[in-house]
């Protein structure tokens, strides 16, 4: 049977643990999202037809808006 210091500390571990795992994706995701913004530029500088370069722009302004959305968080986060 595990004594609650241990319990506590194996609790404390899978915390941190899922913590240091959010960082990582949340790393991930804003690579992503420059290597996209990079790959949406290409298109718009390479292809000619309307229909794309405004699907293009779409994913941009989802993309702005999502990075928008994290960083009032973060400033939210830090102000508490």
């Amino acid at each position: 049977m595990l004594t609650y210091a241990e319990r506590f500390l194996y609790s404390l571990s899978h915390i941190f643990s899922y913590g240091i795992q959010f960082m990582h994706l949340t790393f991930l995701f804003q690579i992503l999202g420059v290597e996209m913004l990079s790959v949406l530029h290409r298109v718009l500088l390479t292809r000619d037809l309307l229909d794309i370069h405004l699907a293009a722009m779409r994913v941009v302004k989802q993309i702005v808006k999502a990075a928008q959305e994290s960083l009032h968080g973060k400033k939210a986060a830090v102000t508490k």
